[in-house]
């Protein structure tokens, strides 16, 4: 009949009311900002059939920095929302797979508030004192354009690797 008529598609699709595309996509955008378009690959609610489990977004990118390709595992959590041990679980198994064909896998846990909560924080330096690579982001690195910017106390404020972005956020959140 010719009418323009707005219809959901992508994240706002699905009828389980999406609470946590906004987390996701500001996420992403964060990376964006800091990978160039070019740089690195992303794709959002990855469903892993062996351990019937969902990643919310994931990102891959090749840096100079990190000499190769590097992997991110992201979970997204609006200020509401928890991360739970099995939210961690699966994320540690998905790593452990993807380690065993070459690639530096990350772990992501990014939440649209402006803390962790402090059982949330145990559970991430637990993860580091292990040796697992984990980037945090709360509105202090989703907000600004460029998140690490004009902050002296970071390793890294002009950040080129999901490394270095690891690197920062052990030295906010995860120094004992």
């Amino acid at each position: 009949s010719g009418d323009w008529r707005f219809r959901r598609s992508g994240l706002f699709a699905k009828d389980n009311n999406q609470e946590g595309a906004l987390p996701v996509i500001l996420s992403l955008l964060v990376f964006l900002r800091i990978f160039d378009m070019g740089e690195f690959l992303y794709t959002t609610s990855l469903d892993v059939d062996d351990k019937e489990c969902e990643i919310d977004f994931t990102v891959i990118s090749y840096s100079r920095a990190a000499q190769g390709v590097e992997c991110a595992l992201g979970e997204a959590k609006s200020e509401g929302g928890q991360f739970d041990a099995t939210d961690v679980e699966n994320l540690i198994n998905i790593k452990e797979k993807l380690e065993a064909i070459g690639l530096k896998v990350h772990l992501v846990f990014s939440k649209t508030a402006d803390s962790f909560h402090p059982d949330k924080l145990d559970l991430f330096k637990g993860l580091n004192k292990d040796g697992v690579p984990v980037i945090l982001l709360t509105n202090r690195e989703i907000e600004p354009y460029q998140p690490y910017w004009n902050r002296d106390e970071l390793p890294h404020q002009h950040v080129f690797s999901l490394q270095e972005m690891a690197q920062n956020s052990r030295h906010l959140y995860l120094r004992q």
